[in-house]
């Protein structure tokens, strides 16, 4: 995620990028546009728990409820064909709006820019996308988000690319085929440090340095008699904390505390509190599904979403990214501040 505020669209954007209006990338997402005077309609929208933008076959149609009178007692009987019209998607495949136009690629004056997901939801990689600016996401197209992974191989094979055949990527960004472990050590070292059992506070063995291991990891770790999982890190203290229950229960949670959140371009959810929370979906990780929760900011400052079903791996200094609840827009993240309602 950090790879691509900082280098893909950060210092390449510094070094190269800007010397061009648009920059494409091979991300799996889409992006949006739409007149800045339909953004509070679409928010109003999401506020009384409607759902403007489904998915109607391969197409991302905007569809509005019943028309309501506005402020003035008028009822904007034209709003419906306005979004009908003048929203654009911003994909080479196909676009909304007005058959035989040619795709609008750049937002222009008094238009607004959303990150939308991916035609292909297993292939969807607006989560690594979660923390980049508005200014980075304005000057992005992603040519290949209209489409499933099927078709981007096919059209591979039919233009005889080596590639069309090669498996997914797993690896680090730019670093090709490497050891994630070799390339950790080199740069971060090692420091020893105590394996603990979290229900006993048994030590059961050591590791090389917390910066090794993540929640929920399984393998790696070198213990007999498991499986064993990582279930919770002291940092300061280098500590690993382990357990066989990573199953159970007590191993998830359904609040997550985000710190530093902020919303990639347009503010769709209002205002949420806890009394008058948001839906919404979220990710805590780069997976195909979506969960569904309540959303709201305390008056510290931080923000909680409030999952509607327990989840597993909830670890700290992760990012969470939340949604709109029909899951067609990417609206921002934040830090994994941590679980509980303290």
């Amino acid at each position: 995620m950090m790879c691509n505020k900082l280098i893909k669209f950060g210092a390449f954007e510094e070094k190269y990028g800007k010397d061009f209006d648009l920059i494409a990338t091979g991300h799996y997402a889409t992006t949006t546009l739409l007149p800045d005077s339909l953004v509070p309609e679409l928010r109003k929208a999401y506020q009384n728990g409607e759902l403007p933008l489904r998915q109607t076959g391969d197409e991302n149609i905007p569809v509005l409820p019943a028309p309501r009178e506005n402020e003035t007692g008028e009822t904007p009987a034209s709003l419906d064909s306005a979004l009908r019209i003048e929203w654009k998607s911003n994909g080479f495949q196909k676009r909304i709006g007005i058959a035989g136009d040619e795709p609008i690629l750049k937002a222009q004056d008094g238009q607004t820019v959303l990150l939308s997901t991916a035609a292909d939801h297993v292939k969807d990689q607006t989560y690594f996308l979660g923390q980049i600016s508005l200014a980075q996401l304005s000057k992005l197209v992603f040519p290949i988000g209209d489409l499933p992974k099927r078709d981007v191989r096919a059209i591979a094979e039919a233009a005889k690319l080596p590639s069309a055949t090669r498996k997914d990527s797993q690896g680090i960004c730019f670093l090709g085929k490497i050891n994630y472990n070799d390339f950790i050590r080199r740069y971060l070292g090692i420091k020893i440090g105590p394996i603990i059992e979290k229900e006993t506070g048994k030590r059961v063995g050591y590791h090389h340095g917390f910066w090794f291991h993540t929640i929920g990891q399984r393998k790696g770790l070198g213990l007999s008699g498991g499986p064993w999982y990582v279930v919770d890190k002291d940092i300061p203290q280098n500590i690993i904390y382990v357990s066989k229950g990573f199953q159970t229960s007590a191993q998830y949670g359904k609040t997550i505390r985000l710190s530093g959140f902020r919303y990639m371009s347009a503010n769709l959810l209002g205002e949420p509190t806890a009394e008058h929370p948001a839906d919404i979906c979220f990710k805590i990780r780069h997976t195909p599904e979506f969960t569904r929760a309540k959303f709201y900011q305390r008056e510290d400052g931080l923000h909680v979403i409030e999952s509607e079903q327990p989840i597993q791996g909830i670890a700290a200094g992760q990012f969470g990214v939340v949604y709109t609840p029909d899951t067609k827009v990417c609206l921002g993240s934040g830090i994994i501040f941590g679980g509980g309602t303290d």
